[in-house]
């Protein structure tokens, strides 16, 4: 009997964190609108709330570099990098 006590708490908390967590993830629910940025990591995101969405637990910095798709990553993250430089 105590067994199953101590089981039923174990998946009750399991089940806390679980939800919990998708909870979370939930949170980032997106417009359905085509806005492309490309960001400095040389990725092209939907619009600026999936940009967000999608770098917010990164541990890279990541920012946006200009609006529309990255044409070439690559040369467009350096060319804008050396732009803000000076």
């Amino acid at each position: 009997m105590k067994l199953v006590r101590l089981a039923t708490i174990i998946i009750y908390i399991v089940m806390l964190f679980v939800t919990a967590s998708s909870a979370e993830k939930a949170l980032c629910a997106c417009p359905m609108i085509y806005a492309p940025v490309c960001a400095s990591n040389g990725k092209t995101y939907v619009s600026t709330c999936s940009f967000k969405c999608e770098t917010a637990e990164s541990l890279e910095k990541v920012r946006i570099v200009t609006d529309g798709a990255c044409e070439n990553p690559s040369v467009v993250t350096i060319i804008k990098l050396m732009k803000k430089e000076k």
